[in-house]
């Protein structure tokens, strides 16, 4: 058996597509209003990876920007608008001062808890699911709620993947298709659970 057949030759490819895609993202992300698009299309390609073992890098990834460029960008939007608002919020409301802005500021929490569950599904479903995008982020939280110990295990790869590259800034050249990946190995097993696996998106695909 020749090197190019060897286990060790196909790891190495595979750390190369990884390093390679994460560089791709990132200076699609650098624009900053193209980070969502950026984003959504490198969750595109890992699914790719996942379900057919395809090492292709920039052909799929542009595929996937474009696809889902109009989406993206409104779930950009709608992020922001919700981020800027629960941050307005957070910075005005003294919830020892009354009792009303104690439960506002209990409310509040209850939202970002919600926002960070949705976000965990959130680009897996954008490229696993085709429905309307209002449809896509229902699905998303409804996810999320439906299947919690998953939806924890997301959330923590979420919260140490940005305590990682908080402290040391140079992991964002690795670490975002790595943990791209496990979030969505993470949330193919929920879709799993949920009846919404390659295989039955086969049939469905099939009898339309």
């Amino acid at each position: 058996m020749g090197f190019l057949d060897s286990k060790l030759y196909q790891w190495l490819e595979h750390i190369a597509n990884f390093f390679f895609l994460n560089l791709v993202w990132i200076v699609c992300c650098l624009p900053l209003v193209t980070a969502f698009p950026a984003t959504t299309a490198m969750f595109g390609v890992l699914r790719d990876w996942h379900k057919n073992d395809n090492r292709a890098v920039v052909v799929p990834f542009l595929r996937y920007f474009r696809r889902n460029l109009k989406t993206s960008l409104g779930v950009s939007l709608l992020w922001t608008a919700g981020f800027a608002v629960v941050y307005v919020n957070l910075r005005i409301i003294d919830p020892f001062s009354s009792v009303f802005e104690f439960v506002l500021m209990a409310f509040i929490g209850l939202v970002i808890i919600g926002f960070v569950f949705t976000t965990v599904y959130l680009f897996p479903v954008l490229v696993h699911f085709e429905l309307p995008l209002r449809f896509k982020v229902r699905n998303a939280f409804f996810i999320s709620v439906s299947q919690l110990p998953y939806t924890l295990l997301g959330s923590a790869v979420m919260f140490f993947t940005a305590y990682f590259v908080y402290h040391w800034p140079v992991l964002l050249l690795f670490i975002g298709t790595l943990s791209g990946y496990l979030m969505y190995m993470i949330c193919y097993m929920a879709f799993e659970k949920i009846g919404a696996s390659y295989e039955y998106e086969a049939q469905h695909a099939g009898k339309a």
